[in-house]
């Protein structure tokens, strides 16, 4: 492997040991490098023995020494600023909604018990529902009507009911 990629290779356990209190893990830099480096893929097996190599050298450094390592030879990566998260409260806003034209719709099969999935997703649509001032609609799904039965309607009503979730129309297929 020839020095460039050696030191591409160290540049990436540097940076990672350095966001992980001084300590990487080859798979990790295997992971980033294969990423970063395409022609590592068309030789793994040689790669692995030179990453554990780089690893252990890194593990061995203290986080000080890592940190002057990274400033002395690659200090591009301080120079990298993280982008700040945006931090907001509730749900992400739907492209494109206008309040009090949304309508969402809670579409449960009653083909099994209910479960956290349909609560997640029936409490979802009633919160965009509220965020928009829209309607809510249940309308039980009928794509399997000979798994249908009333005991699973029943508790899927139940479990809505306990989740105090309200709808503005309901639309129920004919069970045969």
């Amino acid at each position: 492997m020839d020095d460039d990629l050696k030191k591409e290779i160290r540049k990436i356990a540097l940076q990672n040991a350095v966001e992980h209190d001084g300590k990487t893990k080859d798979k990790v830099v295997l992971s980033k490098s294969l990423g970063t480096i395409p022609e590592l893929k068309n030789n793994v097996k040689d790669v692995i023995p030179e990453i554990t190599s780089i690893v252990s050298q890194v593990n061995g450094m203290s986080i000080e020494e890592q940190k002057t390592e990274i400033q002395n030879n690659f200090p591009e990566i301080l120079n990298v600023k993280e982008k700040p998260k945006e931090e907001r409260i509730g749900l992400p806003p739907l492209e494109g909604a206008e309040h009090g034209k949304v309508v969402t719709r809670f579409t449960p099969a009653p083909n099994g018990y209910p479960h956290i999935g349909h609560a997640k997703a029936a409490i979802i649509s009633e919160e965009y529902t509220k965020m928009y001032g829209g309607k809510i609609v249940l309308r039980f799904d009928d794509t399997n009507p000979d798994d249908t039965r009333l005991e699973y309607w029943a508790a899927i009503k139940v479990g809505l009911d306990w989740l105090g979730i309200k709808f503005d129309e309901e639309k129920i297929p004919l069970m045969t």
